[in-house]
């Protein structure tokens, strides 16, 4: 059964919903139950469609345990619709009452969640109560380990905190919900790392920083983790990532001391810290091997900058390698998108076309500088050639 709500009176709306509801629960419920249901429910159309709801998401239970997937769906989506058509403050109540039933259970709780991604998709966009609604969404998702399936919606919640007028007080509380759940699931992604990043930023400007902490550690070891990070501006620069180099807990100062290497050191610096420090991978549940794979490829990435050519020997003392390994090392970092180029096994060269840059730092802008005005200079020596040529050519008349 598929109904469609276009121009109808809220009463005929509200008459259909119940019709659509008690055909669904006929399938579990006697004839004369649902009858009886069906009257008391219909009692209240006209009278009290707050109330209407309220019954109806009492029986959540049974509709939502209904084989019908597709039509419990569709029944939902209807009973969204009468709710958004209440007055502001029924909406309001009505969506408290809605997220409390449906996050009740994690019974069919894949099911559960599409049907709060219903009312959350048919509020308005600047309606304070999609606030109460996304919450619900990320805290039962991270309970029933379905964060990913919420995750999307990650990316959009700067711009929906702004939407609903919320200060940085209120959006910070909204972000702590994301955090909480993205560090339940103890996976690690760029949007993940995103997410924690925009928690971040909702402390700049604040003296007392030092709650956030926690989390800034948090995002300094998710970057070192992710393989696809290699720039870390927009980590390091944080005011809160920044006070972690003054924290009087060791594992705030050491992790803040790692991202820096990350960021724009070289592996012989990563290696000279985990000598001295080898105890801080295991604390911070970092895995040493994997460090060492990347800050080798970013120590690659970092040769490259502001140069045409590499040879062996200089990637082999850079990365601590055997020189049989420098050709499998720049294909890794070649794969990594981390340069473009060509190996030369008869001259032991590599020759750079371009690579990634590591920081928007002065040491690599300027490297860039310089190559810009070499071409710059060869350009003018060009074409002072090209004049001296020209004038050499004799004239015809």
């Amino acid at each position: 059964m598929t109904t469609t709500f276009v121009d109808v009176p809220l009463t005929t709306h509200a008459t259909d919903v119940v019709k659509f509801f008690c055909n669904l629960i006929h399938e579990v419920l006697e004839q004369e139950k649902v009858t009886e249901l069906y009257k008391s429910l219909v009692a209240l159309v006209e009278t009290n469609l707050p109330r209407l709801v309220e019954q109806i998401l009492s029986k959540h239970e049974t509709v939502l345990g209904l084989s019908k997937v597709s039509e419990v769906q569709s029944f939902f989506q209807s009973l969204v619709v009468l709710i958004i058509r209440l007055p502001a403050n029924q909406i309001a109540e009505c969506v408290t009452k809605y997220c409390t039933a449906i996050t009740s259970s994690s019974k069919n709780a894949e099911l559960r969640l599409k049907t709060l991604t219903i009312l959350f998709n048919f509020i308005e966009s600047g309606n304070s109560a999609r606030a109460e609604i996304f919450q619900n969404l990320v805290v039962y998702s991270s309970k029933n380990e379905l964060v990913d399936s919420v995750s999307p919606y990650f990316k959009f919640v700067h711009d929906w905190c702004r939407s609903w007028g919320f200060n940085k007080v209120e959006s910070r509380k909204i972000f702590k919900v994301i955090f909480e759940a993205i560090q339940s699931t103890k996976l690690y992604s760029n949007s993940y790392l995103d997410a924690v990043v925009a928690y971040l930023k909702t402390y700049e400007g604040e003296k007392n920083q030092e709650e956030a902490f926690p989390v800034a550690r948090f995002a300094c070891v998710h970057a070192i983790t992710l393989d696809s990070v290699v720039q870390f501006d927009n980590i390091c620069d944080l005011s809160v990532v920044q006070a972690l180099k003054s924290s009087k807990v060791k594992d705030d100062k050491n992790v803040y001391d790692l991202l820096t290497i990350f960021a724009s050191q070289t592996y012989s610096d990563f290696e000279a810290f985990r000598k001295t420090n080898p105890q801080v991978f295991s604390q911070l549940g970092l895995d040493v091997g994997k460090c060492q794979n990347k800050m080798r490829l970013l120590t690659l990435a970092t040769l490259a900058v502001g140069v045409n050519e590499i040879t062996y020997e200089q990637v082999k003392e850079a990365l601590q390698i055997e020189m049989d390994q420098v050709e499998l090392w720049v294909i890794r970092a070649i794969y990594a998108k981390l340069i473009t180029g060509k190996l030369s096994q008869l001259e032991q060269v590599i020759t750079v076309s371009s690579c990634s840059r590591r920081a928007g730092k002065e040491v690599e802008w300027e490297a860039l500088q310089q190559k810009v005005e070499a071409v710059r200079s060869n350009m003018h020596s060009l074409l002072e050639v090209i004049q001296r040529a020209r004038s050499q050519v004799e004239r015809p008349y």
